[in-house]
């Protein structure tokens, strides 16, 4: 009998204690972001909305959307008239909300998952398709070269080397994602 009550105890103080550990994990983040969540590749967990806000939109201003194509030396298109839209709020609205939607079993379950695994947040993004296309046909236009091969001919009764051409190949998809970047 004294084991019993021993055994019930001590599951009643593992369970008073895992309790505790919850709700003080919870009153700990309850207006911050749960840890390991970042949006975007930025790390925002235990910030405030307001401070995630600030840190996504310089993060975007530091590294902005300007690609400058080479082809060679001479620059070939530079893309800063090419607007690219994202909804910041959008996406600290849903780092803050990962983890407190549904009944205490998914919350519980979508904290746990976000410790173990870590949360990536993709920021929305709103931009001309068309311009977009326009801009990838022009630089194709201009950058894909075929190469050209070198040739040994036969001149005055000398082999002469004919120098050949590096060609280059645009990748639409690279490009288009570094764009979007």
């Amino acid at each position: 009998m004294m084991i019993l009550r021993n055994f019930l105890l001590f599951t009643l103080v593992l369970v008073l204690m895992s309790v505790a550990a919850l709700v003080g994990y919870n009153l700990a983040f309850n207006k911050l972001i749960f840890p390991r969540t970042t949006i975007a590749g930025a790390e925002v967990s235990g910030l405030d909305k307001e401070s995630a806000l600030s840190l996504i939109e310089l993060y975007y201003t530091k590294e902005p959307n300007n690609v400058i194509l080479r082809g060679g030396r001479e620059d070939n298109v530079r893309l800063t008239s090419f607007e690219v839209s994202r909804d910041f709020v959008w996406a600290v609205d849903q780092a803050l909300g990962m983890g407190r939607a549904g009944n205490l079993l998914t919350r519980l379950n979508d904290q746990i998952t976000g410790l173990k695994d870590g949360r990536e947040i993709n920021v929305p993004i709103k931009y001309d398709a068309d311009e977009l296309e326009g801009i990838l046909d022009q630089v194709e236009g201009e950058m894909n070269t075929e190469p050209v091969w070198p040739k040994l001919t036969i001149e005055k009764e000398e082999v002469v080397l004919v120098e050949g051409k590096n060609g280059m190949r645009l990748i639409r998809d690279t490009l288009r994602s570094e764009i979007l970047r």
